[in-house]
């Protein structure tokens, strides 16, 4: 077992040591980090990424939360999991980092990304960090640092004052923009549809869910799915006015029974089209369909037609940071977010109780 993944293991059960990460001795192929977020209020948290020989996505090991004081910040790799370790023996070329504020008042929004450690192998070359916000990219060196940096709802439309905020959509390791092929934009809902030609899987940031749909009546029943499938037309939520990013890939979903078309077989418009608007689905008025949306085509004539199609999740998978129970969850949307009722308590997406 090499020195990076024993130093890895210990850290699920102790705090990282900053000298024990120093003297590792690296290989060729060893690389590791330690970036540390710091708020204006003193609150700091740390994220360890590592990558080289014996190390394996095993070896992640995960963030505890929801916060509990104003005073708590949190940086993470944000993937299905949150992950304070992130371990790999493959690349770092665009990943995601996401960190959640602290509840301190709009006007001490102020953080700094420190990076210390760092340890590199020959011929490993450099990492990057660049912020999709402002377009800065900068190398990371140890010693050095990034910001200060502001957070407000200009540049983060789903920011909250005074709450544990999740910015997920912000900053990026090793960025490459060639390693994507194309994206889509929530609305200010957190919802948008979409389709493509290809396979896609979601890269950047990872938080999305992608859903395909059923219709029965007046309602599109909605089922997670793993990833978008060619010419297969879906219905995603994320974090509201949020550009997500997709990559070439596939997945294991199945798509029979998925009501919704993709942009590429539109033709015309029969009268009987739905489209989303907001956060339902109402009749389009529209000659031309956009390229890589999705629309919902009905039987019979515009006099039979509903108002508005509503749309139901009707799969419930494991919410971030809430514990499973015997109680089984139900998911459900109101005032255009998406909430989790486990018995008598209420989760977002985040995990976090809010009513």
């Amino acid at each position: 077992m090499s020195n990076i993944l024993y130093l890895i293991n210990m850290k699920k059960i102790f705090s990282l040591c900053v000298a024990a990460l120093a003297a590792i001795t690296m290989t060729a192929q060893d690389i590791a980090v330690n970036i540390k977020l710091v708020a204006q209020s003193g609150g700091e948290s740390t994220l360890l990424l590592a990558s080289g020989t014996g190390v394996t996505s095993a070896d992640n090991a995960t963030l505890v939360a929801p916060l509990a004081n104003t005073d708590n910040v949190a940086i993470y790799v944000q993937d299905d999991e949150r992950y304070s370790i992130y371990a790999t023996d493959g690349s770092f070329e665009n990943l995601p980092i996401a960190f959640i504020t602290d509840r301190m008042g709009a006007a001490a929004q102020s953080y700094t990304l420190h990076f210390e450690d760092v340890l590199a192998g020959t011929g490993v070359g450099s990492l990057t960090i660049k912020d999709l916000v402002t377009g800065a990219e900068q190398t990371i060196v140890d010693g050095e640092s990034y910001g200060p940096f502001e957070v407000n709802t200009t540049n983060a439309k789903n920011y909250v004052a005074g709450t544990n905020t999740v910015i997920g959509n912000r900053f990026v390791i090793n960025y490459n923009v060639t390693g994507f092929v194309t994206d889509v934009t929530t609305n200010a809902y957190g919802w948008a549809s979409f389709s493509y030609n290809a396979d896609l899987t979601l890269t950047l940031p990872t938080d999305l869910k992608i859903y395909k749909g059923a219709i029965a009546g007046d309602v599109l029943n909605l089922s997670e799915m793993n990833y978008v499938a060619a010419n297969e037309g879906v219905i995603v939520y994320g974090a509201p006015n949020t550009k997500y990013y997709f990559a070439a890939g596939s997945g294991s979903s199945d798509y029979s029974g998925n009501s919704l078309k993709p942009s590429s077989s539109w033709t015309s418009n029969t009268g009987n089209i739905y489209v989303l608007h907001d956060e339902a689905l109402y009749q389009y008025t529209g000659s031309d369909m956009p390229a890589n949306k999705a629309y919902l085509p009905l039987p019979g004539g515009a006099s039979s037609a509903p108002k508005h199609i509503r749309m139901v999740i009707n799969e419930t998978t494991a919410v971030d940071n809430v514990e499973v129970e015997t109680v089984k969850a139900e998911k459900f949307v109101e005032d255009g977010q998406v909430y989790i009722r486990r018995g008598n308590e209420v989760f977002n997406l985040q995990g976090q109780i809010v009513k």
